[in-house]
C-alpha cells in the first residue's frame, strides 16, 4: 500500500527470489506471475519465471511465456539474457526471434550479431551463419570486438568439424 510500481516490483522480485533460496519454486513462480500479471514489460522478470518453468518442466508454460516479441526499448543486456536464456533451453524460435529484427536495426551489433549466427548454425541454417560471421567481421574496430569475434568464428567451425579450413 502506498508502493510506486517500481518499488511493488522490486518487492516482488526480492520475495521471488527469497522463495527461490528456501527452494519454494512454485510459490516463486507465483510471485513473478503476479508481477508480470501488472507489469508484463519486466523482462527481467519474465526470465527468472522462465528459469523457475525450466526447474519445474513447464514447458508449455516457458514457451507461451516467451511466445511475444520482445520490445525494442528493452536494454540490450536483457536482451541478451533472455536470448542466451532461451538457447540455453533450446528455444530456437524464440530466441531468432528476438534478435533478427533487433539487429537490423543496429548496424553496429556484434554481439547479437554472432549470437544469431550460432542459432543459426545449431538449427541448420549453415549458410546463412557464414554469411552473417561474415557480415559481422566488417565490425571490428577494436580488439576486444575481433577476440569476440575470432572466439565465436572458431567455435562454430569447431563445432562443424571445421577447424583446418577456418585457420586457413
Amino acid at each position: 500500500v502506498g508502493r510506486t510500481p517500481i518499488q511493488q516490483a522490486t518487492l516482488h522480485l526480492d520475495l521471488a527470489r527469497w522463495l527461490r533460496t528456501r527452494n519454494l519454486l512454485t510459490e516463486a513462480a507465483t510471485v513473478l506471475e503476479q508481477l508480470l500479471a501488472g507489469d508484463s514489460s519486466r523482462w527481467d522478470a519474465r526470465k527468472e519465471l522462465g528459469e523457475i518453468y525450466g526447474v519445474l518442466k513447464r514447458t508449455d508454460e516457458l514457451e507461451k511465456l516467451f511466445n511475444i516479441p520482445i520490445p525494442d526499448d528493452v536494454p540490450p543486456e536483457v536482451r541478451m539474457e533472455v536470448v542466451q536464456f532461451l538457447m540455453a533451453q533450446k528455444q530456437w524460435s524464440q530466441a531468432r526471434a528476438a534478435l533478427e529484427k533487433w539487429i537490423a536495426s543496429r548496424p553496429a551489433e556484434l554481439e547479437g550479431r554472432l549470437l544469431l549466427a550460432r542459432i543459426q548454425a545449431i538449427t541448420g541454417a549453415s549458410a546463412d551463419s557464414d554469411a552473417l560471421l561474415l557480415e559481422s567481421r566488417k565490425l571490428c574496430d577494436t580488439d576486444a570486438r575481433y577476440a569476440a569475434w575470432l572466439n565465436a568464428a572458431f567455435e562454430l567451425a569447431s563445432e562443424a568439424g571445421g577447424e583446418s579450413a577456418f585457420l586457413d
